[in-house]
């Protein structure tokens, strides 16, 4: 009679049979798995989101430490009265400059705005060529500061347009950070710290980029969990209304339970991240 089941028919004969020996297994299993969950890393990879194959991203991981990182983050200070050459605006750009430069991750060496060091304003004089910062020495103290400022950023191509806008009303604030580096969820208290503490009036902050993307969606983290929690409670509630048992409600919730948590073991398992964004 036992060959004249179908396959599974004999497979469910077969756990009924050893269903003690399979549900130790499984428990054993399981246990496993969760015991690795704990090591499991919630974090984005950054280099898994570049095409790792393409020769722009081989380039770009062979020279990346020599040239700085494409991980750019951009801050804008725009005034909504005047232009940027007062002496306030000009002291705020570079408080936030010298602020970015102490977040966690970020590449010192590819901070530039006009009050850094790094931008130049290179001149051609009677005796030779002449190669200073924009802002040169130090923060501009009266109007005659504030004109030799904008003369350097007039006179230099490239910096207006690209570090000033068009129309004096913004400046902008470049930042790299390194992929392996970066804490998004600190990077993002940094960036409201700082909005909160320079915008005024007549001020206006932004913050736009990679780094400030991911720092953004890793601060909604707790409003996705929110949601997958309260899609679970749906779902139950639905197999009840739908089975009218609380065995229709209880194997499958502990079926997907166990697939989940075997998952998650198993990435953890072979060292792979837990990436936020794949939540959504």
């Amino acid at each position: 009679m036992a060959n004249d089941r179908s396959i599974p028919e004999r497979y469910v004969h077969f756990l009924l049979r050893y269903r003690v020996a399979v549900l130790t297994i499984i428990a054993i299993v399981t246990g496993f798995f969760c015991y690795h969950i704990y090591s499991l890393k919630i974090a984005t990879d950054f280099f898994s989101l570049y095409p790792p194959k393409h020769p722009y991203i081989q380039l770009y991981n062979q020279y990346r430490n020599m040239f700085g990182t494409a991980n750019v983050l951009v801050c804008a200070v725009e005034v909504k009265q005047g232009d940027i050459y007062t002496i306030e605006t000009v002291a705020k750009i570079d408080r936030i400059t010298r602020e970015i430069t102490t977040v966690e991750g970020v590449n010192a060496q590819q901070i530039s705005s006009i009050t850094h060091p790094k931008l130049k304003n290179v001149q051609v004089t009677s005796w030779g060529i002449q190669i200073t910062p924009v802002m040169y020495p130090s923060l501009p103290q009266n109007d005659t500061d504030l004109e030799l400022l904008k003369q350097g950023i007039y006179q230099n191509a490239g910096i207006r347009g690209f570090y000033v806008s068009a129309d004096d009303k913004s400046a902008a604030i470049f930042a790299g950070f390194w992929e392996e580096g970066s804490s998004p969820n600190k990077l993002y208290q940094r960036l409201k710290k700082i909005q909160a503490e320079e915008s005024d009036e007549n001020t206006r902050i932004y913050f736009t980029g990679a780094p400030a993307l991911y720092a953004y969606v890793y601060h909604l983290a707790p409003q996705v969990y929110l949601v997958l929690g309260i899609t679970v409670l749906v779902m139950i509630g639905l197999l009840y209304v739908y089975f009218r048992s609380m065995r229709g409600v209880v194997l499958p919730t502990m079926s997907g339970a166990l697939s989940a948590l075997w998952g998650l073991g198993f990435a953890s398992l072979l060292g792979i991240n837990l990436d936020p964004l794949i939540i959504v």
